[in-house]
C-alpha cells in the first residue's frame, strides 16, 4: 500500500481486467489474485462450452437490444449462482483462492469494513453513479469492482472496472451507489478472496468428465443449446434483419471470451505437462487451434455487428451473416474433434 497521508490511500495496479476473459467477474478476480498474490493466471480453471439460446421465438427488437440472445452456460444472474459455478471451485480447489461473499447492510460498517482492509478490495459497481462513465445519469447496470483507494481530501474513492479501467467514484456516488444496491437487493455484495492450502497436481484434473459435459451441450437436441442453438442463433439473426432496424444482441462478447479461455485451458496443460494432453499432444494443438480461429470469429462479428450498429446501417449488418455461417462451420468442428479426443481417451482407458 502506497499512502501519503493518513487521508490517503491507494494500491496501485499494472494491469487491468482482461476485456478478452469470459466475463466481468473472472476478469477482475484473475486481476485481483494476480496483483495481490503474483499468480500470473487462473487458465486451468475454466474449460466450458455451452449454449443457451434465449427468446428464440421472439423476434421483438425493444429499443437498440433484440430480445434474443446467446450466452455461455455459466450463469450470471445473481451472486449465488456466480459463485456456486465449478470455475470458481476450480479457483478454489486448483489454486488455493477461495472467494466468499458478504452482505453489506449499514454503510458505516462498509466504511468500518473498508478500512480493515486498506480500502482495497472487490465489490460491485453501478455505472450510473460514476460520474466518469458515458451512463452517468442514465442506465442503471451491475458490474464487478475492484476498491483500491481512498482520498479524503479530494473526496472520492479509487476503483478499477474492466470497461472503465483505473478510475474515481465522489463520496457521495459511492454513497448513491451504496444505496441503490441496499434499496435494490437489501444489501451491498462485498467478495473476500481468502488464500487455502491445496495438494493439487495437475493430472487430477479429469479430462473425460469435462468432455463427456461439453460434448453432451454441444450434441443436445433442444433447440435452445448446443450447436443447434448456434444453427437456429445464425438463422434469426437473419430473421430479425428483415425488420430494417440496426439492433444489439446482449452477451455475445461472452462467447468470445470463452473460446479464448479454451485455448488457454488446454495450452497450460500442455505446458504444466498433463499426462493425457501430453500423450495425444498432436490432437491439443489441433483443439487449441480451433478454439483460437473460433475465438477470433467471435470476436469480429461482436465487433463488426456493434460497428453497424453505430453507423445505423442495416444493410452493413447483412455482412455479418457469413462471419456466423463460418461460425457455424467451425463450432461443429471444435465440436467433433472434442469427441474424437474423447474417444481416444475411452480407449485408452480400455486397453489398459
Amino acid at each position: 500500500m502506497n499512502s501519503t497521508s493518513k487521508a490517503k490511500f491507494f494500491h496501485p495496479y499494472q494491469n487491468y481486467p482482461k476485456l478478452e476473459s469470459p466475463n466481468c467477474f473472472l476478469a477482475t478476480l484473475s486481476c485481483f489474485i494476480s496483483n495481490n498474490h503474483k499468480v500470473n493466471d487462473l487458465d486451468l480453471a475454466h474449460l466450458e462450452h455451452e449454449f443457451h439460446l434465449f427468446n428464440n421465438d421472439n423476434f421483438d427488437i425493444s429499443g437498440i437490444h433484440s430480445n434474443m440472445s446467446i450466452q455461455p452456460g455459466w450463469d450470471m444472474s445473481s451472486t449465488e449462482s456466480v459463485l456456486s459455478h465449478r470455475v470458481i471451485k476450480n479457483i478454489r480447489s486448483r489454486y488455493g483462492f477461495k472467494v466468499s461473499r458478504l452482505k453489506i447492510t449499514n454503510f458505516q460498517d462498509l466504511d468500518k469494513f473498508l478500512l480493515s482492509k486498506d480500502y482495497h478490495l472487490m465489490s460491485v459497481i453501478d455505472p450510473f453513479f460514476i460520474e466518469e462513465s458515458p451512463y452517468f445519469n442514465k442506465d442503471h447496470a451491475f458490474s464487478v469492482c475492484i476498491i483500491n483507494g481512498k482520498d479524503s481530501n479530494n473526496c472520492t474513492y479509487s476503483f478499477i472496472e474492466r470497461k472503465h479501467q483505473q478510475s474515481n467514484i465522489s463520496f457521495e456516488g459511492f454513497k448513491n451507489n451504496f444505496n441503490y444496491f441496499l434499496e435494490s437487493n437489501g444489501y451491498l455484495d462485498i467478495y473476500v478472496v481468502d488464500r487455502e492450502n491445496t495438494d493439487f497436481h495437475i493430472d487430477h484434473i479429469s479430462l473425460s468428465d469435462d468432455l463427456s459435459r461439453i460434448i453432451s451441450n454441444l450434441k443436445s437436441s433442444s433447440s435452445r443449446l448446443g450447436l443447434n442453438a448456434i444453427q437456429n442463433f445464425t438463422a434469426q439473426y437473419k430473421h430479425l434483419l428483415k425488420n430494417d432496424t440496426p439492433f444489439l444482441v446482449p452477451w455475445t462478447e461472452r462467447c468470445f471470451g470463452e473460446r479464448h479461455a479454451n485455448a488457454l485451458f488446454f495450452r497450460a496443460l500442455l505446458n504444466e505437462q498433463h499426462y493425457l494432453a501430453n500423450y495425444f499432444i498432436e490432437d491439443v494443438e489441433k483443439i487449441i487451434k480451433c478454439y483460437e480461429e473460433l475465438a477470433d470469429l467471435w470476436r469480429a462479428f461482436e465487433m463488426f455487428h456493434y460497428f453497424s450498429v453505430s453507423q445505423n446501417s442495416v444493410k452493413t449488418l447483412y455482412r455479418n451473416i457469413p462471419i456466423l455461417e463460418e461460425i457455424c462451420t467451425k463450432e461443429s468442428l471444435v465440436a467433433k474433434k472434442m469427441d474424437d479426443f474423447q474417444q481416444q481417451l475411452e480407449n485408452l482407458t480400455t486397453n489398459k
